[in-house]
């Protein structure tokens, strides 16, 4: 078998590694190389898929099966290797193609004119996919219902999120309890890429804004990227210069990432084109309400009122949104509804769902 991966789907990649269970090594992990850049420039992305499709094949050979992470079009390739080489294949599909990419968040300016063909193609390359599979992985009710009319199995999964809820609890116990930003004091956490489109920025300027209420607010960013040294002179001229803002760049290990979450008061995202955000689950199920821009998917994955959602990218809203979210009976609210669902869909075994259905296409 020889599942197809992003580098971002870390938790994913992590669990097929074999840090949550043993890994059969019958099973091959293709990592293919991301791009983070926020220009469109199409001969290098053109030959950077060739690349991953020269990749792909390679590792196809000899192959059982595939396990296939759309969207993307390098996921579209090697569906079509498995098909032309007779390999069956699974499919992994989060939210919709043509919500989601990266793509629209650069398609701006007179580009723009382009979402329009842009959406149809994602949506046609999805749809081909997840018919040529032999069986479909997929979150949420919308997705089931959208392709459970398709040939073979075609399974709602819990969040492909390697977490471990008896650590993280045994973490909040050793914290104590959390109080929400007293003294107008609530730390801000982000977790994720610092990359375009992820509007780390905005982020960092609702902060700033918050301030006016909130004196003595402070964020955390906790991931690595491109971004890194535009973000801390951004944080540096509109958060000052003392702690107020900390960069503690990639934490892969576990416990200290459930440590930022036992000391945060929020979580705070502004991407303007994404799937589902695993740490979404991990924050709700660690005691801290969320705050982000609604994106597709949001409503099928959480109960209404679990999110503090703000209508777009801008920072002035994402302000009031926090703002929204500190207020005591709103934050009872998003805890509420927001921490039992989460812990109870990171209570199933994902990674076990994917395993059966992988083996039923070798049956």
């Amino acid at each position: 078998m020889a599942p197809v991966v992003r580098p971002e789907e870390t938790a994913v990649f992590e669990r097929l590694r074999g840090v949550a269970y043993a890994l059969s090594d019958r099973v091959e992990i293709v990592e293919l190389d991301e791009d983070f850049g926020s220009a469109i420039r199409v001969v290098s992305s053109l030959k950077r898929l060739a690349d991953q499709i020269r990749t792909i094949r390679r590792a196809l050979r000899g192959a059982d099966a595939a396990f296939v992470f759309m969207p993307s079009f390098r996921a579209v390739a090697a569906a079509l290797l498995c098909r032309a080489a007779g390999i069956p294949f699974a499919v992994y599909l989060g939210t919709r193609w043509r919500d989601t990419s990266r793509v629209r968040a650069r398609l701006t300016g007179w580009r723009a004119r382009l979402l329009p063909l842009y959406s149809w193609i994602a949506g046609a390359l999805e749809g081909w996919t997840m018919a040529a599979a032999g069986a479909r992985l997929v979150t949420g009710p919308a997705l089931r219902s959208a392709y459970a009319h398709l040939p073979g199995p075609t399974v709602e999964t819990p969040p492909v999120v390697d977490f471990d809820l008896a650590q993280l609890d045994a973490v909040l116990a050793e914290s104590g309890e959390r109080r929400a930003g007293e003294s107008g004091a609530p730390t801000l956490l982000y977790l994720g890429a610092l990359m375009p489109g992820k509007n780390v920025d905005l982020i960092i300027g609702a902060v700033a804004r918050l301030r006016a209420t909130h004196p003595r607010a402070r964020l955390i960013v906790v991931g690595a990227g491109p971004e890194l040294e535009r973000l801390r002179a951004l944080a540096k001229s509109r958060l000052g210069e003392n702690e107020d803002c900390r960069f503690e760049g990639y934490v892969g290990d576990p416990i200290q990432k459930l440590r930022f979450y036992s000391r945060a008061d929020l979580l705070v995202l502004a991407s303007a084109s994404e799937g589902f955000p695993r740490v979404i689950y991990e924050a709700l199920a660690s005691g801290v309400p969320v705050v982000s821009t609604e994106l597709p998917g949001f409503a099928d994955n959480l109960p209404g009122g679990s999110l503090e959602l703000v209508a777009r990218p801008d920072e002035m809203e994402l302000a009031e949104g926090i703002r929204n979210a500190l207020q005591p009976e709103r934050r009872k609210t998003m805890l509420r509804l927001g921490r039992l669902a989460a812990r109870g869909a990171l209570s199933r075994d994902s990674g076990a769902v994917a395993t059966a259905l992988l083996g039923d296409l070798l049956l």
